[in-house]
């Protein structure tokens, strides 16, 4: 019993912290998205500034989530644990976090404060947050069918 309540524990101490990850992500996601939308003409030093910042802390953030999914700790570890046929969907998220953390590494290097060009890293950050959407949507999905999620309970 004192096993089972220590394993209760631990599972809500794992889906809390992967549900604060997510939501310190959307944070920095939309600190990156106002960091891209600020003026730049006349701050372009600013700027670039600004959006390294912001981008370095994504970063750091993803980097944090790629971790927990390569662990044996965590959500993901205990997702496979008590659902083994989600394994595959899993594996499959750890090489789209890891091309996400190069494509930020890339696009750190661009951010060039003497000659930057900003249309296309706007572009190109845009694109790179679409593409981190996309991927915390597979991975909600894929943690709502683990927990078996049932909306309409209660109708």
């Amino acid at each position: 019993m004192r096993d089972d309540k220590a394993n209760l524990d631990q599972n809500r101490s794992a889906r809390q912290s992967a549900h604060q990850d997510r939501v310190q992500i959307v944070d920095l996601m939309h600190d990156l998205e106002s960091a891209l939308a600020a003026p730049s003409v006349t701050r372009i030093e600013a700027w670039t500034r600004r959006v390294a910042d912001q981008l370095g802390k994504l970063q750091t953030a993803l980097h944090a989530s790629r971790e927990e999914i390569h662990s044996n700790r965590g959500l993901f570890a205990e997702i496979v644990a008590e659902c083994p046929w989600l394994l595959p969907r899993v594996e499959k998220l750890k090489p789209l976090y890891q091309k996400l953390e190069q494509q930020i590494v890339e696009l750190q290097r661009e951010l060039d404060p003497s000659n930057p060009n900003v249309d296309q890293l706007r572009h190109q950050l845009g694109q790179m947050l679409n593409s981190l959407r996309n991927v915390q949507a597979t991975e909600t999905e894929l943690i709502f069918e683990a927990i078996g999620l049932d909306l309409g309970v209660g109708d």
